[in-house]
């Protein structure tokens, strides 16, 4: 199709095949970045997951040494101070093990 204007003339016109074809290469360049984001989004999960995951180890080995440095020195306050014997001591702990098993008390108290 030919329009003249001016003294300028243009010609417009559509290739189907042409036009088709390049559509679906836009698409599955489309398919293929969606892909590839996808990836990455489950690759970045694993990672947050991960990172959580030594986090809480982390916190969880600080707590364990704040328990066991507690517990070494109320030992060693009842045995120097109470003179209490090593069974003596062991079985405070375990009494106060009971109370934590049963009860809303923990160890510490």
């Amino acid at each position: 199709m030919a329009k003249k204007i001016g003294k300028l003339s243009a010609e417009l016109s559509l290739k189907k095949d042409k036009f088709n074809k390049g559509l679906k290469g836009a698409q599955k360049a489309g398919s293929k970045f969606k892909s590839a984001m996808l990836k990455i989004g489950g690759i970045l999960a694993g990672v947050f997951a991960i990172s959580k995951i030594i986090q809480w180890s982390k916190a969880l080995k600080e707590a364990y040494q704040i328990q066991k440095e507690a517990e070494v020195k109320l030992e060693t306050i009842l045995k120097q101070r109470m003179s209490l014997s090593k069974d003596a001591v062991q079985s405070i702990k375990d009494q106060a093990s009971g109370d934590q098993n049963g009860g809303v008390i923990g160890r510490e108290v």
